[in-house]
């Protein structure tokens, strides 16, 4: 089983107040996080992991993905919302392959972490993995199989793939993770 890993690295940073993407967190840009660990998965997981991507409008994330070996995508469609981001994605990876896509304003979240999610993925024989909260919340990241390429494709407006995911729940793994990890950079501010 082969994944893409997809970053939505598109977002405007409304409620943070700036480019949340380049902010600087302990000496490290929150985008540049997030492809670092992206980047330990691939190596921690040779045979499963094709490639990782990021999909953006923004030059410095494609100066960061250039200076890691990582693949750039432009998204032109960027004010539509979250959709355009894995409608992009989506439609840049090969048809068979499942994809992770991450958010890129968790910085907490651990590479261990994101190697479990994709583990668990392959050996549940399930479509869709996701981490779920303590309160039982599911949230991103998450992976999906080719069988909901369709549906990825069809996302409009800032809707993403939780959406998807509630629909066919029962075809989802839900990976318990701590709390911390899935903090959004907009909630410490």
């Amino acid at each position: 089983m082969k994944l893409d890993i997809i970053l939505t690295a598109s977002g405007y940073g409304r409620r943070f107040g700036e480019n949340k993407l380049i902010y600087s967190l302990e000496g490290r840009t929150l985008f540049g996080i997030a492809l670092d660990n992206a980047l330990a998965v691939k190596k921690s997981l040779p045979g499963h992991i094709d490639c990782v991507r990021a999909v953006s409008h923004y030059d410095e994330i494609k100066k960061i993905c250039l200076e890691k070996g990582a693949e750039y995508i432009y998204n032109p469609q960027s004010a539509e919302g979250m959709s355009a981001s894995l409608r992009i994605g989506t439609e840049s990876c090969k048809s068979g392959n499942s994809i992770l896509f991450m958010v890129c304003d968790q910085p907490y979240m651990r590479p261990e972490s994101l190697i479990r999610l994709v583990t668990e993925y392959i050996y549940s024989k399930s479509g869709i993995a996701c981490f779920r909260d303590s309160r039982g919340n599911i949230s991103n990241p998450a992976v999906f199989s080719p069988d909901y390429r369709a549906e990825l494709m069809g996302l409009r407006g800032d809707r993403g793939g939780k959406e998807i995911i509630k629909k066919h729940i029962n075809d989802a793994v839900l990976i318990p993770i701590d709390d911390r990890e899935l903090t959004d950079i907009d909630e410490q501010i």
